[in-house]
């Protein structure tokens, strides 16, 4: 699994940012001709989902509104290589982002 940490303080207004955010890393990573579906919502947070050729890749976004917030990327069946991808991916997203700062996790 790749875990990204990042500061977004506009997020913590409300709900409804969040899920723009979501949208809005579904539309970069369409952008990126990542095939991302969703976002959907979850118990920890929105997440986005990526078929594989041999499994899928799930980017979990955990949204707190009391520390950094986290990408989590993950996958099922062989869709490793496909993780690393979409890891790259996001993170060079989240990096280029003027509203998201990436941070070190704790």
């Amino acid at each position: 699994m790749w875990t990204f940490a990042f500061d977004a303080p506009a997020l913590y207004a409300a709900p409804e940012h969040q899920k723009r955010l979501a949208v809005w890393l579904r539309d970069q990573l369409l952008a990126r001709d990542v095939p991302a579906l969703g976002p959907q919502t979850g118990d920890e947070g929105w997440a986005l989902s990526i078929n594989a050729d041999d499994g899928f890749v799930f980017v979990l976004l955990v949204l707190r509104d009391d520390g950094p917030c986290e990408a989590r990327i993950d996958y099922a069946g062989a869709a490793e290589v496909e993780a690393e991808d979409v890891a790259e991916a996001v993170e060079a997203i989240l990096a280029a982002s003027p509203a998201v700062r990436l941070v070190e996790p704790a």
